[in-house]
């Protein structure tokens, strides 16, 4: 079992402090809040996820999840997410969910609203489930 920490709960901290504070007390990854109020903003995610894969790396964790919460009927950023995963080996990726879980929105809508996202990430090896908001990575 591996065990991380997702960001969220170190607001205060810088992503270096975050990695060196993680690294230091034996975690094996971080779980990376990206948001404007956190470690990564939305609009800076592509430009910094090789400087923060190396980052993590130089620390030795892992990239355990990109957790940004993005309207998953923001394909753009959907797009953002995906190659970042990608390029940071992260394993998983949570969005936003489509509709609130007690939704009894009709089947047909939420496909129209989530089969674009299967078109982004199946080409970087994200599988999920998007009506509960996450994508893991296929296991080899």
């Amino acid at each position: 079992m591996k065990f991380s920490v997702q960001t969220a709960v170190l607001p205060e901290l810088t992503r270096a402090e975050v990695v060196e504070k993680l690294s230091a007390h034996g975690y094996d990854g971080v779980e990376w809040r990206v948001h404007d109020d956190y470690h990564i903003p939305p609009k800076d995610l592509m430009s910094r996820a090789k400087e923060i894969k190396r980052l993590v790396d130089d620390h030795g964790l892992e990239v355990s999840c990109l957790m940004g919460y993005a309207p998953i009927t923001d394909i753009t950023q959907q797009r953002w997410f995906g190659e970042a995963c990608a390029i940071m080996h992260c394993p998983r990726y949570r969005h936003s969910r489509p509709f609130p879980p007690t939704s009894t929105t009709p089947v047909a809508r939420t496909n129209s609203v989530v089969g674009p996202l299967y078109r982004i990430y199946d080409p970087v090896g994200l599988l999920g489930d998007a009506g509960a908001g996450s994508w893991a990575r296929r296991r080899p």
